[in-house]
């Protein structure tokens, strides 16, 4: 089982601690750390976009990119509002 280092981009950072309820903020942080090991969990790739990927949390997506070990987390929401 290869490790991913886990990196959260500047936006997906700042939307996060906007999220004002302490467990959904929570569960969020542990899916992040649980996308160490991506292919583990439900993460498909996206259509049309070369190394993008979407794991569905929940209600949640988490929007990321990876390549050569790492897993850049880059932007998250709700389902309807993810795709927009």
């Amino acid at each position: 089982m290869m490790q991913f280092k886990v990196v959260l981009h500047v936006k997906a950072g700042k939307k996060l601690m906007k999220i004002r309820e302490e467990s959904i903020r929570l569960r969020l942080e542990k899916a992040f750390r649980l996308l160490s090991d991506p292919f583990n969990l439900d993460t498909v790739k996206m259509e049309g976009q070369e190394g993008v990927y979407r794991t569905r949390i929940g209600k949640y997506r988490i929007i990321s990119v990876i390549e050569r070990g790492v897993v850049h987390i880059t932007d998250f929401d709700v389902r309807g509002k993810i795709y927009k």
